[in-house]
């Protein structure tokens, strides 16, 4: 049983096959599952990489792909249809485009301190806020191009999305911090009830999940220590990208800076092209290796930030965010791949697209195991988690390590 990350491990090849130490801990509170984007609803024991599935832990489990990194932290897996992310390598295909195809990034800047809005005030998690991420603000973003009428590549079902701003940087624990400030003085009562919604009907905050939220900011921050070793809020580093939050808690974030959660479909039109084809944010190529060579540079992943060393996972691979700017997506959004699993608007569901046709559609029914679905795969997922196709499912009260979320913003 590993202890710590930073003790002695096993080689990097090995496979994980018994009870993993993460497993045990994490599953008892959250059930998850991945799948490709179009393919059926595979568990994570069910689905995997091409080889022998992960560690599994409890009820549910957690598994790791196969071969994945011995000794680093179980997040949910690179499952999916064995079919689809057993295959191979990538083809080739062009880059995804310009860094400003769908126009520049937005810098929010860092004003001096105001007083705090409980609902609604664009981006005052950079009010007064002296950490910057990659030289600009935080809360710098971009907007992403409408699009008519694209079939969705697994399913033929013609997508229809408005333009919208989304987050360059995925939401950091400074920009977290400021939330915290205002919590005591904006609870009880907020979010209101429709706060974050989004041009789909049924997308804002419904109040009765306002008992989902901690009564006050002590304790809150107390869940922020969900792993002993692998939680970013009590670091000295504001630039980290913020982790152990539920969807509760990240939905309410974006109401309160003013913006919301994306809803899956945007999440993916930011993560590929417009006709979901790419492979990656970056596009078709380089293919990710889980090597330390140079499509390590693309995204931060399968624990090689590298601050542990190779063969290592701890603490240290958890990089500031926009680290890896080789990676970026069409319009200019950075760790889309890698570094945290992002949560969504949406409930996870096998049919997705979940309307025909989807005309700026989110999917609002819960299903028979309500999750919330996930993006972009985590430091501690594997190649194939990375597609910009991969999805996660995970219950919208669970927080852990590899969780975080970035905010989007309907012009």
């Amino acid at each position: 049983m590993l202890a710590t990350m930073n003790a002695s491990r096993r080689p990097a090849i090995q496979v994980l096959r018994a009870r993993s130490v993460w497993g045990a801990a994490l599953a008892a509170s959250f059930l998850w599952h991945c799948t490709d984007a179009g393919s059926p609803h595979t568990s994570p024991a069910e689905g995997g990489t091409g080889g022998e599935a992960g560690a599994l832990g409890g009820e549910g489990g957690v598994s790791e792909p196969a071969g994945a990194l011995a000794g680093a932290p179980a997040d949910p897996g690179d499952g999916g249809s064995a079919g689809d992310q057993a295959g191979g390598a990538a083809g080739g295909g062009g880059q995804a485009g310009s860094l400003d195809a769908g126009g520049q990034s937005g810098d929010a800047g860092a004003p001096a301190a105001a007083s705090v809005v409980c609902s609604g005030s664009k981006s005052q998690s950079c009010q007064g806020l002296a950490t910057q991420c990659q030289g600009e603000s935080c809360c710098a973003e971009s907007l992403i191009p409408a699009i008519a009428g694209v079939a969705y590549k697994a399913t033929g079902v013609a997508v229809t999305l408005d333009a919208f701003w989304l987050d360059k940087y995925e939401v950091t624990t400074g920009r977290f911090r400021k939330f915290v400030e205002s919590y005591d003085s904006c609870r009880p009562g907020n979010p209101s009830s429709n706060a974050g919604a989004g041009v789909a009907p049924g997308t804002g905050w419904d109040s009765t999940w306002n008992a989902s939220l901690a009564g006050d900011s002590a304790t809150l921050t107390s869940k922020f220590a969900c792993h002993e070793i692998f939680h970013n809020w009590d670091l000295a580093d504001d630039a980290l990208p913020m982790n152990c939050v539920s969807w509760f808690e990240a939905f309410a974030f974006c109401a309160w800076d003013g913006g919301r959660l994306p809803t899956e479909l945007e999440w993916e039109h930011a993560a590929s092209d417009d006709d979901f084809l790419s492979t990656y944010p970056w596009g078709d190529l380089p293919v990710l290796t889980d090597m330390q060579d140079d499509s390590a540079s693309y995204a931060n992943y399968y624990c090689m930030g590298d601050g542990s060393g190779p063969g290592f996972c701890d603490v240290r691979d958890m990089l500031p965010v926009g680290s890896r700017p080789k990676g970026h997506g069409r319009w200019g959004q950075l760790d889309l791949a890698g570094s945290m699993w992002e949560w969504t608007f949406d409930y996870y569901l096998s049919d997705y697209p979940s309307a025909s046709p989807c005309n700026n559609c989110a999917r609002i029914d819960k299903g028979p195991q309500p999750e919330r679905a996930l993006r972009g795969g985590s430091i501690s997922s594997g190649a194939a988690g990375l597609k910009a196709t991969n999805r996660g499912g995970g219950t919208d009260w669970s927080r852990n390590f590899y969780t975080g979320f970035r905010c989007a913003r309907t012009p």
